[in-house]
């Protein structure tokens, strides 16, 4: 009887390790993010201040802020779970 109650603490001991192993690592993805988000938008606003220097032309600003702006729409669902 008393084996059955030791097992059933480790089980339980476990498990709560286990969850917050998957909570560090939803931490860690959250936090990561948010620095992904960052990046993107500061990524947009140098290629828009570029385009009026003209560094850039036309056609690859639009193009890499299309692209850019609908990455973080992928990254939503992450800061969710």
């Amino acid at each position: 009887m008393k084996q059955k109650n030791v097992d059933d603490i480790q089980v339980s001991i476990s498990k709560s390790k286990q969850k917050a192993n998957v909570d560090g690592v939803i931490n860690i993805i959250q936090q990561k993010n948010i620095v992904i988000q960052d990046i993107i938008r500061n990524t947009i606003l140098s290629i828009s201040r570029n385009t009026s220097d003209e560094i850039f032309s036309n056609n690859d600003s639009i193009l890499s802020i299309s692209i850019l702006t609908d990455i973080p729409q992928g990254l939503l669902h992450f800061r969710h779970i």
